[in-house]
């Protein structure tokens, strides 16, 4: 049966782009190369076959048996998984009918822990363009909200331009909240409370608190600030590459009952470990003044063969900075988040004297006390990392990890703790673990008795040899072929093919012996019940037409997702089986470039890459 024009309900039309362009996904269980996934914000992104994405543990259980009431409550005793991370490649995402799973073309390397005292997400890794991009906005992260974000990631295959900033400021662990105080005693031996009246909440960390008897309390937790206790102490700072500082002692306390500065965690920190910066601890109130503690850094990671600028304004910035805590009256003052992680491989700079450049992530400063009396400031949050995939770059670049200052304790008088340490120790230079992405192209084409592959690569003078690989599972690969590096244009034949569905990806090793996975792609069998999809036509000027050949009738959805991977149209359609032909929005409204155009139905998704070229 033929519909020539499916029946649809509109649900988006956008051509705006948003600051944010990642996607982000809660891991819920991992299971070979099946990744079971809980909430997900595909507001800026989204996770469609083919793409890479990075999986990173942000939390995990590190303090172990630290868990008494005394100076020793959240230290250290593991660090376990925690920052560790990698990048995979989506051969299938199922929406049933939210996302609920993603399949990766191969195990994952790492070990992830995934418990009440851990968190695990996936992150998208859009290429914002296979060879030179220009910012058009500012880029930022989504804020942490206890699950997922926090995390600013992308690629550019050339010439990175920037004329804007890009930034996870305060996006890392939040930092504590307030509790309505009463006036009494200065105590300074409660390291866990649960929420009270007497003691503030602690900052986030990199140990997900599941017990409410942690929340509270003076003591730190990991990277995390301790809350000032009664009467008016300070927040103690967060912490990443240095340690945060103590929070002030408190109104007419002898002994200090400021929250503790969080941990370091420098010794931890390379290319295959990192962290966002600790929240801080709230100042205790008694009079209800905002006293909350700063948020840290979140993390920022970018691939380009080279970063520059261009003309003359404003310095620019990447930036994962810690939050500075509020000012406040007659309570304490909550302390500083501390710096995250900006991560950069690239390979040369090119900052323009008229244009230049600052990359930091610095601690926030603790908040100060503007009453006379003596109260409690907020401690200053620890420094965050910078690390480079090359030596660190000082042409008309400025590089910084800073520690926060101390907030006063009264107006005109002493100081809580800054930061510990001196500034700066947290810039490191690395080899990176992630592999330039270099493959632009890999299509797959069935014809009667076998299969064709084609791929394209740009810039692989450091690639020794490809093995193609085939599946009939998604999961478990054999190598087919192996073929010696000798162009930039490949191609095999797999004239062994049974009939069914297929997946096939290339294996691409190295000089130097490490490898990197392409993007699968996937060839339905002729006997399939599943869904096909045709564009036409492609390259698209102004408008288009999508041909969905259906097994049986369904109710589907139909993305354009564009070149940094955000969602830039969608709609629901219902689909009648066998063709059914749908009209495309005026695509005169879309930028010239590679866009995908995605159809989930019946359980499957299925992708064709659409290029806008007027």
């Amino acid at each position: 049966m033929k519909a020539p024009g499916a029946i649809f309900l509109f649900v988006l039309f956008s051509f705006h782009l948003n600051a944010q362009v990642n996607a982000y996904a809660r891991v819920t269980s991992i299971s070979s190369t099946t990744i079971g996934i809980g909430t997900s914000n595909e507001t800026y992104g989204t996770f469609i076959t083919g793409l890479p994405v990075i999986i990173m543990q942000m939390q995990d259980n590190t303090i172990g048996s630290n868990t008494s009431n005394n100076s020793s409550f959240g230290t250290l005793s593991s660090i376990q998984s925690t920052g560790m991370y990698e990048i995979a490649h989506i051969t299938s995402v199922s929406r049933t009918p939210g996302l609920s799973q993603i399949t990766i073309s191969s195990p994952l390397t790492n070990t992830y822990n995934i418990n009440s005292n851990s968190s695990v997400q996936v992150i998208s890794y859009p290429l914002l363009s296979s060879s030179d991009y220009t910012t058009t906005a500012d880029i930022s992260a989504v804020a942490w909200n206890g699950s997922i974000g926090g995390v600013v990631a992308f690629r550019v295959g050339g010439t990175l331009t920037l004329n804007h900033n890009i930034t996870a400021d305060y996006a890392g662990f939040r930092g504590g909240s307030i509790n309505a105080g009463n006036a009494g005693s200065c105590d300074a031996t409660t390291y866990i409370s649960s929420t009270s009246d007497n003691y503030a909440n602690k900052g986030e960390s990199i140990y997900k608190v599941s017990n409410t008897a942690y929340a509270a309390g003076r003591g730190r937790i990991l990277n995390g600030g301790g809350g000032g206790n009664n009467h008016n102490a300070g927040g103690g700072g967060g912490s990443n590459a240095s340690a945060g500082g103590d929070g002030g002692k408190g109104y007419n306390c002898v002994s200090s009952s400021g929250g503790l500065g969080g941990t370091t965690l420098y010794s931890f920190i390379g290319s295959n470990r990192i962290f966002m910066g600790g929240g801080a601890g709230a100042g205790e109130a008694n009079n209800n003044y905002t006293t909350t503690g700063g948020n840290g850094g979140g993390i920022v990671i970018i691939t380009a063969n080279q970063i520059t600028t261009t003309g003359t304004g404003s310095a620019l910035r990447i930036s994962a900075n810690g939050q500075t805590a509020s000012d406040v009256g007659n309570d304490g003052a909550g302390g500083g988040g501390a710096g995250g992680t900006v991560m950069l491989n690239v390979a040369t700079w090119n900052i323009a004297a008229t244009k230049t450049l600052t990359i930091s992530s610095n601690g926030g400063s603790g908040g100060n006390v503007t009453d006379a009396a003596a109260h409690g400031g907020g401690g200053g949050g620890g420094q965050g990392a910078v690390i480079f995939s090359t030596a660190t770059p000082v042409t008309n670049i400025t590089t910084r990890t800073l520690n926060g200052i101390g907030g006063r304790n009264y107006a005109g008088g002493t100081y809580a703790d800054n930061g510990a340490g001196s500034d700066n120790v947290g810039i490191f230079n690395s080899s990176f673990g992630l592999l330039p992405l270099k493959l632009i192209n890999f299509k797959a084409k069935k014809s009667t008795n076998a299969n064709s592959l084609d791929w394209m690569m740009v810039n692989d003078d450091e690639i020794t040899y490809y093995e193609v690989q085939r599946s009939y599972n998604g999961n478990n690969f054999e190598t087919i072929a192996s073929i010696q590096q000798s162009a930039h244009d490949y191609s095999f034949t797999d004239n062994n093919a049974e009939d069914k569905n297929i997946f096939y990806r290339i294996v691409m090793h190295d000089n130097t012996g490490n490898i990197q996975y392409s993007n699968v792609v996937m060839i339905r069998s002729a006997n399939t019940s599943s869904i096909s999809v045709a564009l036409m036509p492609n390259p698209v000027s102004s408008n288009a037409t999508l041909k969905i050949d259906a097994a049986r009738a369904v109710t589907g959805t139909i993305r354009i997702v564009n070149p940094i991977g955000m969602i830039v149209f969608a709609k629901n359609v219902k689909l009648n089986e066998g063709e059914n032909i749908v009209a495309l929005p005026d695509i005169t409204r879309l930028q010239t470039g590679a866009y995908q155009v995605v159809v989930n139905a019946a359980n499957t998704s299925s992708n064709i890459k659409m290029l806008v070229n007027r």
